[in-house]
């Protein structure tokens, strides 16, 4: 033990305090002392003599005194002269009064004096200090005893101080021996030569000194009653002046005497550690543990905890008092409001790294296990109880002492579980006890006991602080899911309490003085309840209909319980979704009935981002109904709807939010002029705090616009093709953005960016489930030169090739959301033998060069009739120039999917550091099964799609990498392990590290059997970590007798099997500081093998599509979607080439009327997305599927 950690008092500083200079009218009356003083004098040990009567003497009247000892005057005169004015003015034939005030001039020369000054100084001063010396005389001579004891050098005149110091005093004036010790011993260092008679002195002395502060302390508690009872019998006039000083203010005498022997004990122990042995330290810790026991102040206790902090630290404690010593620190221990726990603990700390730790553990252990007593001592008796009980939790959660309580783990959760026989107020302790060791020692675990009494706790109530301990903790017990599967019945109890405690709203309601609601409570039993998803095994079906039921509940019922309700959903939707199919329609419901929230707005989206990837989860709410009529079937478009509703809603929440935000100058744009200013910094701080929740608002209701699209594209493209054109009006109607056109005038409807490629992705799609198409293979023969010609048509690019030869033709249309590849036929009839050979096919031309059909009669065969055309809608003819060129090549480069990139880093045992974990170059078998699982294993050599910045030539990355990818996103993850490791070349692993670190998305799989640490990976671009770890492995080895290695062969990601669902992991999303929560892995979630690899791969895409509109709406990036990209071009073509500045006066057609505008009628319409509209239809204009 370090010796710093001692505390250790300076009598100088400590005397110093004094202030007053009021020596009191105290006398020393040994000869006068009561039969009732005798009695107690009797305790034992040295008496001490008090002051008579009722006074009690307060430290500050002997303050001056304390003064002088400690004070340091300048030398005056030399040795001769200062022992001739000792022997002249102190001597004894001289009156006291003038002896007192010459001793008082004379104390503040002492110092640097010789042995023999100070010798002859004593010739004519001891008599200052004897017992039957007047108390002033007394006070003056410890003065002159502690200003010279520094001098002392010689052995015989140290001897000599230390006898006329330890005399007899006044009990209120010991604080003045004890300083004087302290400054005789330079606080404790040097005791020679009275070592041993010290420690025989400061035993009894410590004793006789506590039963005089605790006299000390009662006649102050009566002086005070007494006085406040005099003062209430006074008139108003009578009564004393406020702010006059009162004779029982300040210290005690005795009680500063106690505290400075502490002090000075602590000292002597640390420096002198032999000092008290044997039978001295035998007897000093007996008066200890009795000054503990009896003792009601609390200051006294933490002076006795400091003594045995420096007995644990320094001395070696006899075995015989171990038992009293533990016994006793855990009554101190139990004490409510004590400032002093550290101190204690760390006697503890000492005590069990010392080579009696197994018997202090015994003997800690012991105490709760006893039967708590009853009678006069049960309130000591418990509290002794109560703080073993904590410290038992300390030990518990420090790794290194933890091992200590493995023998008595069973033992201690067995008994402790029976909360019954502990007094009520001892039940959150024993309650709390028995959470910390499960969450430290679960393998010795009575799980059994455990298990119910937190069932009971949680369907009775219990005491308030117990009930909401349990229902705060309970979730990550039982994530530990190995440990709790066995033990169906009460985990299915447990769920039954949950479901009917949530439906009926029948749990326990906290008191209304507390800041706890009744939906916080609620939150609590929805947490436990998700976490039990994980044994849906375990549980019938009509069990997890229930809870399917209770959390579609919780997102209307419950406000604060609304985000996990959605995110347990989620959960189920990969975890039990022939459950979820049979509940989808009301979940949906439920979510619509939401919109409103928008604190909910990005959780529901995600849900229903997820979800339509899962189909089993919905195929109830999608099922072919038959149809009245017809006798065939049909979809029921009302889910659909629902979904799109939802989507329309936010999306237009979000228009108007960005149109706020554009009418209010931006708080971001102040920020980035500061930065660019050179503001100081502290007030660009200030403004950034004060702007951040307004910032974190507009990300988050950008991101929700971009999912509420991506919502609506993956949903429409899983309608069944033949009902999609159904839902296409709608969809269109509800996405029109409508702009005031002036007072009096309807509203103009407009398309924005992402609607139009909305509009465009249905026109492609609404009778079509084709997919991507590719050139055809003729076309691609580079020795054959076709015929091409390129339009631009409405809001595509139509290219017509033709090759010499050949009656066939390739029709090319590109468009924001995809490009369509198609083959155009000519079947020519063979001509009759009278029909005349046409003059073009002349004997000098070869077949191949024979051109029938041209690219513009393609076109006009395609999308042109010869009725009149108005110029803006006329296809315009791209020139085979540069700028058209260079666009369409621009246009193809354009991926139709979005790109997302994520690094995936395997963390084994033990790693901690980047280097360590970059420098792998395999994983686990589970992490190689979780690999497979997460996308497919690509070559990177000649890859043809975006590989995400992973080098496609010299293999430099690796040659294979994972990739996932659908109809409308691509995700390319950068493994780390798959790429080559060099340490030799490359020993911090850069070159893994310019692809990892570029990530703002990783998934990690952590085998090292420690938390992952955020910022591992250092990088700039780190904002969120999914980390996937193992979930008990060791206990699944311990319960099931199954190594690692076959824990992880049974764990197959790719099987579609139930019998695949043999591993769990536990997912967690780690954020960036200034992220807010995303993803329902936002709080850990316990996932199976089976589903493991999707819902990872969910939560990456959503978290890199955040991510993207993060840095955008940040100014850190451009996040702008691949179709949204392509339009973009298609717009920078017809703005150069278009038609768009010519008037139309043309016959156009309106649905449901009976006549229809003629040429040359008064008809206006609106140039737009390359067409034109009639005023005030525009939705009709663009709802293609209403003459289609």
């Amino acid at each position: 033990m370090n010796p710093e950690n001692v505390e250790a008092t300076d009598g100088n500083a400590a005397a110093q305090a004094l202030s007053s200079k009021d020596y009191g009218s105290t006398r020393d009356v040994a000869s006068t002392t009561s039969p009732q003083d005798k009695a107690k004098d009797s305790r034992g040990g040295l008496r001490f003599s008090r002051s008579s009567g009722s006074r009690v003497v307060s430290h500050d009247s002997i303050s001056s005194l304390s003064k002088l000892g400690a004070k340091k005057g300048p030398v005056t005169d030399s040795d001769e002269s200062f022992k001739a004015r000792c022997l002249s003015e102190l001597d004894p034939s001289r009156p006291m009064s003038e002896r007192i005030s010459a001793a008082e001039q004379l104390c503040p020369q002492i110092q640097n004096r010789s042995a023999d000054a100070i010798q002859t100084l004593w010739t004519v001063a001891e008599d200052l200090t004897a017992d039957d010396a007047p108390l002033e005389a007394r006070k003056i001579g410890f003065a002159l005893l502690r200003a010279s004891a520094p001098e002392s050098g010689l052995s015989e005149l140290r001897q000599k101080h230390f006898s006329m110091i330890i005399t007899r005093v006044n009990s209120a004036y010991t604080s003045l021996q004890i300083l004087a010790l302290s400054t005789l011993t330079n606080e404790g260092q040097d005791t020679s030569p009275f070592e041993q008679e010290l420690v025989h002195f400061l035993n009894p002395f410590l004793e006789n000194l506590f039963w005089a502060a605790t006299d000390a302390r009662e006649r102050r508690a009566e002086d005070v009653k007494d006085r406040e009872a005099a003062t209430s019998d006074q008139s108003p006039q009578n009564k004393p002046t406020q702010g006059k000083s009162h004779p029982s203010k300040g210290m005690i005498g005795e009680v500063k005497g106690l505290r400075d022997t502490f002090y000075f004990l602590t000292n002597i122990v640390t420096q002198r550690p032999n000092a008290f042995n044997g039978e001295n330290l035998d007897s000093l810790i007996q008066r200890l543990t009795m000054i503990a026991r009896k003792t009601t102040s609390k200051k006294d206790m933490h002076g006795v905890t400091k003594v045995f902090r420096a007995i644990t630290g320094y001395a070696t404690l006899p075995s015989s008092n171990l038992e009293s010593c533990v016994n006793m620190l855990c009554t101190i221990f139990g004490l409510a409001d004590i400032k002093f726990e550290e101190e204690i603990w760390l006697c503890f700390r000492n005590l069990l790294s010392s080579p009696d730790a197994g018997q202090a553990i015994g003997i800690l252990v012991n105490i709760p296990i006893k039967d708590v007593q009853g009678g006069s001592d049960a309130k000591k008796s418990n509290t002794t109880v109560r703080g073993a009980l904590l410290v038992i939790q300390k030990i518990a959660e420090d790794q290194g002492l933890a091992i200590l309580l493995d023998r008595d783990i069973e033992l201690l959760s067995t008994h402790l579980s029976e909360i019954t026989k502990y007094p009520i107020e001892m039940h959150f302790e024993a309650v709390k006890t028995v959470n910390t060791l499960f969450g430290c020692h679960s393998s010795s675990f009575n799980i059994d006991s455990w298990l119910d009494l937190t069932v009971k706790i949680v369907e009775e109530g219990s005491g308030w602080d117990i009930y909401w301990h349990v229902l705060t903790h309970l979730p990550a017990h039982l994530s530990r899911r190995s440990l709790f599967a066995p033990h169906v019945r009460q985990l299915q109890t447990l769920q039954n309490i949950l479901i009917t405690q949530l439906d009926k709203s029948s749990f326990r309601k906290p008191h209304q003085h507390l800041p706890t609601t009744p939906g916080d409570v609620a939150l609590c039993l929805y947490n436990i309840l998700t976490v039990l998803v994980a044994y849906n095994e375990l549980f019938s079906r009509r069990e997890l209909d229930n809870s399917v039921r209770v959390f579609s509940m919780g997102i209307n019922k419950w406000d604060k319980a609304g985000r996990c309700c959605i995110h347990a959903l989620a959960l189920c939707c990969h975890e039990i979704p022939s459950v979820i199919d049979r509940h989808i329609f009301a979940i949906i419901q439920k979510m619509s009935q939401k919109i409103t929230h928008a604190g909910l707005a990005i959780d529901i989206l995600e849900f229903l981002l997820g979800l339509v990837r899962l189909p089993d989860a919905y195929s109830s709410a999608t099922a072919k109904l038959p149809q009245a009529h017809s006798g065939g079937h049909e979809e029921d478009g009302s889910f659909y709807k629902t979904i799109f509703g939802i989507c329309t809603k936010y999306i237009q929440s979000a228009r108007e939010q960005r149109s706020e935000r554009a009418s209010i100058p931006s708080a971001r744009s102040s920020l980035r002029n500061h930065r660019q200013s050179g503001v100081s910094a502290a007030a660009m701080q200030a403004s950034e705090a004060n702007s951040l929740a307004e910032e974190v608002s507009e990300d988050l209701s950008e991101y929700v616009h971009t999912i509420a699209y991506h919502v609506i594209i993956f949903w429409f493209l899983a309608i069944d093709v033949r009902q999609r054109s159904q839902h296409v009006g709608w969809i269109s109607k509800e996405l029109a953005l409508k702009e005031k056109a002036g007072k009096d005038l309807p509203d103009i409807e407009l398309l924005d960016e992402q609607s139009q490629v909305i509009l465009d992705m249905m026109h492609r799609t609404a009778f079509s489930d084709l997919g991507e198409t590719e050139p055809a293979v003729a076309f691609k023969d580079p020795s054959r030169t076709p015929i091409k010609k390129t339009w631009l048509t409405g809001m595509s690019v139509v290219t017509l090739e033709i090759l010499a030869g050949l009656n066939t033709g390739q029709f090319t249309k590109r468009q924001a959301s995809g490009t369509t590849h198609a083959l155009y036929y000519h079947t020519t009839n063979a001509l009759p033998e009278h029909h005349i050979r046409d003059r073009n096919s002349t004997a000098e031309l070869s077949i191949q060069e024979l051109v029938d059909v041209y690219p513009n009669h393609m076109f006009l065969q395609l999308a042109s009739t010869i009725a009149p055309s108005p110029i803006p809608l006329q296809p315009v003819v791209l020139p085979d120039d540069e700028f058209a060129q260079r666009a369409l090549r621009n246009f193809d480069r354009i991926d139709t999917v979005d790109g997302h990139k994520a690094g995936v880093i395997y963390v084994a045992q033990g790693q901690k550091t980047e280097v360590e974990v970059l420098a792998n170059n395999h994983g686990s078998k589970i992490y190689e099964s979780f690999l497979s699982g997460l996308g497919t294993s690509v070559k990177l050599e000649g890859a043809k799609f975006n590989t995400q910045g992973l080098d496609r030539e010299s293999g430099i990355d690796g040659t294979h990498t994972y990739a996932w990818r659908d109809r409308v996103a691509e995700i390319v993850f950068h493994v780390a392990t798959m790429m080559p490791t060099d340490l030799t070349s490359d020993p911090h692993c850069d070159s893994k590290k310019r692809h990892i670190g570029n990530d703002r998305v990783n998934i990690i799989f952590n085998d090292s059997g420690e938390p992952f640490a955020f910022n591992t990976i250092a990088s700039d671009f780190n904002e969120i970590n999914i980390v996937v770890t193992p979930h008990d492995q060791v206990a699944c080895q311990t319960s099931t007798g199954m190594d690692a290695e076959s824990i992880a062969a049974r764990a197959d990601f790719t099987s579609p099997l139930k019998s695949a669902r043999t591993g769990y992991y536990k997912v967690e999303m780690l954020r960036a500081p200034e992220f807010p929560y995303l993803s329902p892995a936002s709080s850990p979630k316990i996932v199976c093998a089976e589903v493991l690899p999707g819902f990872v791969r969910q939560l990456t895409l959503n978290a890199s599509v955040f991510c993207q509109v993060w840095s955008e709406v940040r100014g850190q990036g451009k996040f702008t979607s691949s179709w949204r990209a392509r339009l973009q071009e298609i717009n920078r073509l017809r703005a150069r080439y278009g038609n768009t500045h010519s008037s139309a006066n043309v016959s156009y057609p309106m649905p449901n009327t009976a006549s229809t505008y003629v040429d040359g009628d008064d008809w206006k319409g609106k140039v737009t997305m390359g067409g034109l509209a009639e005023l005030n239809q525009l939705l009709m204009s663009l709802d293609f599927t209403r003459w289609t």
